[in-house]
């Protein structure tokens, strides 16, 4: 460009210092002549530099166009949403707290989790195996700085995928060299280390090489090594396949394994995709009335077949086999929270774990109803809702055992140790919200 400069600047001076007349002598022909070539040869740079610069800019703005491209389809925030109904669930559950039926590591449900509130754990973006989608790992702040992944998710041909969870005996761990180390053990008698590798194609983890120590399967030399071709999907890892090595070997294989810190992105920091799912924000006005209590147990559902969702929870102790200083709360769809009922003690429901394996609802068909009690010959409460409203049933706290069968009829028997058995049957009243007994058997008084 500096050269083509010169060459314009000679043109010009040239041209301001030739004389003009009518006649013209050799030397002026000489000089028309060097003048008309300077002249061509700047008109050449001249054009030579504006296809210079019309070049340039065509690749800024094709750079440009890619930068976009990359922003619309490989940046963080457009990696982020293609997770964001894991992120947006784990966001919620750690907000309103954890129960057991979630598919992520059931270490984060345990009630001595360290997770309490969304600073207590973050989420990181990495992409493990290297094909321009990153994977996601889910981890406490405390765990993610030992390396340690509660939780990794892959995607796969626009599939979430949940490649691995950790467990109390058995740990995932994201390696310097993105590469997972794992690591699990049943007791002082046998070991496994594996170094994974993540298969782009699948979203799973592949093992690379492993580590077992198994006195069971030889007790003099129980170490052992193997890499993939060790290990089959079903039947797992095979004795026959590795090789016998030392305890010394094994550490200096082991030893390459170099965990890395996880650098996460506190959930307190994530802003959730999608609005507060109606069961979430009743959770969250539950524990906020409920405070420091226990939870026993909380269900959501549309009690009153009214197309909105209302939920009922309960606070106390348990002692692993009766329900004690029981208070019960209903929460209506619009979030407001009031104590109906109280129990000093709700018999042989102990250890049932909040919100896993135990489901309270009876389900009439037109509308939905708690049961509680009716064990060890205690009443069976019901609760259900009617014009936005909780409240029981003329049958609840009548009879023992109130329960339905299988013809979708209802019957009820007698407090354990009562004047007299009998059974009454009844069927469920849409319209007044009542059962109705339709007949007995057996002496009644």
């Amino acid at each position: 460009m500096r050269r083509k400069l010169c060459i314009a600047l000679m043109a010009a001076t040239i041209v301001m210092t030739s004389g003009c007349g009518t006649q013209s002598s050799p030397e002026e022909e000489n000089v028309e002549t060097a003048e008309q070539e300077v002249l061509e040869a700047a008109t050449d740079a001249s054009e030579e530099t504006q296809d210079s610069a019309s070049v340039e800019a065509e690749e800024l703005e094709s750079k440009e166009s890619e930068n976009a491209e990359t922003d619309d389809t490989g940046g963080t925030e457009d990696m982020t949403s293609i997770y964001s109904e894991i992120l947006d669930m784990f966001y919620y559950r750690i907000m309103t707290g954890w129960d057991g039926t979630e598919d992520v590591s059931y270490m984060f449900c345990w009630d001595y989790s360290s997770v309490k509130s969304l600073s207590d754990a973050g989420y990181a973006l990495t992409d493990l195996d290297g094909n321009g989608v990153p994977e996601l790992l889910v981890s406490p702040v405390e765990d993610a700085g030992n390396g340690m992944i509660f939780d990794l998710y892959a995607c796969v041909d626009g599939e979430i995928v949940h490649t691995a969870t950790s467990g109390e005996r058995f740990c995932y761990y994201l390696c310097e060299d993105n590469s997972i180390y794992y690591w699990d053990s049943s007791g002082a008698s046998n070991k496994t280390q594996v170094n994974y590798g993540l298969d782009a194609d699948t979203g799973l983890l592949y093992p690379k090489e492993v580590v077992i120590y198994d006195e069971n399967e030889n007790k003099e030399n129980p170490w052992f090594y193997g890499t993939e071709e060790c290990y089959d999907k079903e039947s797992g890892f095979q004795f026959d396949k590795m090789s016998g090595i030392t305890e010394e070997e094994a550490e200096d294989i082991c030893s390459n394994y170099k965990v890395s810190a996880i650098k996460l992105t506190l959930f307190d920091e994530y802003v959730p995709q999608e609005d507060m799912h109606p069961e979430i924000m009743l959770k969250k006005s539950f524990h906020e009335a409920a405070g420091e209590e226990r939870e026993l147990f909380f269900t959501a559902d549309d009690f009153d077949g009214d197309g909105r969702m209302e939920a009922f929870g309960a606070v106390g102790t348990d002692d692993g086999y009766d329900l004690n200083d029981v208070s019960l709360y209903y929460i209506d769809a619009d979030g407001t929270v009031s104590c109906i009922d109280t129990f000093p003690i709700i018999y042989a429901y102990g250890g049932i774990e909040a919100g896993t394996h135990w489901n309270p609802v009876m389900d009439t068909g037109s509308a939905r109803f708690i049961c509680l009690g009716g064990a060890d010959g205690q009443e069976t409460w019901l609760y259900g809702v009617k014009d936005g409203k909780a409240y029981q049933p003329e049958v609840s706290g009548q009879h023992a055992d109130f329960r339905k069968t299988e013809d979708g009829k209802y019957d009820a028997q007698p407090h354990e140790g009562g004047e007299g058995y009998y059974i009454i049957y009844y069927d469920f009243d849409p319209v007044t919200g009542e059962f109705v007994p339709i007949k007995s058997e057996g002496d009644m008084e």
